[in-house]
């Protein structure tokens, strides 16, 4: 996704999702879904290893510091507390308020295995199917 905008996330449906070695902006009020049916995603958003590539919003106002996944005075940014691992591209640093967060690691650095989704099938499979290969 550009580098001025946010993962998809359009309000009460999203759940236990993984944004896996992707690149793109961390720009909040930038991931879709009405007010109305906030929160934008439900539990168990997992980042991982996320090429950070812009946090500037169309208004100039930047991201970057501070990022937090819950804005309790605003209501059109609503995400349950994500595991966020191996952050890395521009720098970025996450609230470390109560309830922003599930569980941070390597913020700043990219972390080993590359792949959680493809680690994950290797290891449940004994193999890496050829589809995921040719997909590289």
């Amino acid at each position: 996704w550009g580098q001025d905008a946010c993962f998809e996330s359009h309000a009460t449906q999203p759940r236990a999702t993984l944004f896996d070695n992707c690149r793109g902006g961390l720009v909040r009020y930038h991931a879709g879904g009405a007010d109305t049916e906030a929160p934008n995603h439900l539990s168990d958003l997992t980042l991982w290893n996320l090429e950070v590539t812009g946090t500037i919003d169309e208004k100039g106002i930047n991201f970057a510091s501070d990022f937090k996944w819950w804005d309790a005075g605003n209501v059109w940014w609503k995400i349950y507390p994500p595991i966020v691992v191996g952050t890395h591209g521009q720098a970025v640093t996450f609230s470390q308020e109560e309830g922003q967060l599930t569980y941070e690691e390597s913020t700043g650095t990219k972390v080993t295995p590359e792949s959680l989704y493809e680690a994950q099938l290797q290891k449940r499979l004994g193999y890496v199917p050829a589809w995921l290969k040719a997909l590289k």
